[in-house]
């Protein structure tokens, strides 16, 4: 019974680990795309979106703005053809219960512009005062939704919203989060990827500003 209950338990901290490596190669591989896509973009990164149309976002969104670096060509905004794309692609995180769409990683709002205009204004990777300090990308949730257990990606976080409350669990806003594993995966603008805990990042307001950015780039 004991070996049982060792065995189990090793098998799952095995599976845990997996996912792990599997996120953080993702997020290189993304890493290496976005480095590839600024050099041909005279040092802008991609935006979250393309423009606003009727008010709503429109793609390409950030990630099929990339895809052409990572062997694919396909974009759309039909849901289901483009999840049935990323499930294998390194969009696709193993962590999560449900992957959004249009990513399985969340992009730094600060970083990947979301500008509130009919077109977003892209930031040049050399504005960065802090690129190996700075999360461009990273497992990203609803605390909301984590709350009642429910482990849904998100393609994008809320840096405003992590600085101002980066332990909440009712915000319906997204935010860098652990996933099934534990940690944050998180790929930064240097394009070197890691695990962090929550709340090493959170219990530290300059740690915290330090990891998502000022937002005056």
């Amino acid at each position: 019974m004991v070996l049982a209950a060792l065995s189990a338990y090793q098998l799952n901290k095995m599976k845990m680990g997996s996912w792990l490596s599997k996120d953080l190669g993702n997020l290189r591989q993304i890493g290496l795309a976005v480095s590839m896509y600024a050099t041909d973009h005279n040092g802008l990164l991609p935006t979250q979106y393309e423009k606003l149309n009727g008010g709503k976002w429109a793609p390409p969104y950030w990630s099929d703005q990339i895809r052409g670096y990572v062997g694919l060509s396909f974009w759309g905004d039909n849901p289901r053809l483009v999840d049935l794309i990323n499930r294998a692609t390194v969009f696709k995180s193993p962590s999560w219960d449900n992957n959004h769409y249009i990513s399985g990683y969340g992009c730094n709002t600060f970083v990947i512009s979301d500008s509130p205009s009919s077109q977003p204004e892209a930031v040049s990777v050399f504005r960065i005062p802090r690129p190996s300090g700075t999360i461009m990308a990273c497992t990203a949730a609803c605390p909301s939704d984590l709350q009642q257990g429910k482990f849904n990606a998100q393609w994008f976080f809320r840096a405003n919203s992590f600085l101002a409350d980066p332990l909440s669990t009712s915000s319906a806003d997204p935010m860098p989060r652990p996933a099934k594993h534990g940690k944050i995966a998180a790929l930064f603008v240097d394009g070197h990827c890691g695990p962090l805990d929550l709340n090493t990042v959170a219990s530290d307001r300059t740690v915290a500003e330090s990891y998502v950015g000022s937002g005056k780039f």
